[in-house]
């Protein structure tokens, strides 16, 4: 909970005065799926607090986006699927059934490419299988 959540607002809450003085700035914070729709922590207690602190995510950002309107800055908030992180090195399930990471880069690039006049507000990244 403090890693996905605490840490992702204190660096915001820092950065913030330097982001108010630019032009076209964005916050873009990398939540999951597991903050769209409830999914069974299979008897772990660390997958429910996963999807907890990705909720959290997730109501943080909307409220965010409201409140840095003022300054015109956008806040997305992106949504992956499995992606293959050093998390998922060693598991037998196949290479090509995850998200590339380089494939959130280029979301995240798309994102930095519009306007300062238009945000993309929410993404949703899942593989053609829909995980």
């Amino acid at each position: 909970m403090s890693t996905n959540t605490k840490g992702a607002f204190y660096m915001t809450q820092k950065l913030l005065p330097l982001l108010e003085k630019g032009h076209n700035q964005r916050v873009i914070i990398i939540s999951s799926v597991w903050a769209l729709d409830s999914y069974p922590a299979e008897g772990r207690e660390a997958g429910t607090l996963y999807s907890m602190s990705k909720w959290a995510l997730r109501g943080w950002a909307r409220s965010l986006r409201a409140e840095l309107r003022k300054y015109n800055i956008g806040v997305t908030i992106i949504y992956p699927g499995v992606v293959f992180t050093d998390e998922w090195k060693g598991t037998k399930t196949p290479r090509e059934k995850f998200i590339e990471p380089t494939d959130i880069g280029k979301v995240v690039g798309a994102v930095l490419s519009t306007s300062s006049k238009t945000v993309i507000e929410e993404v949703i990244v899942r593989t053609i299988e829909g995980k």
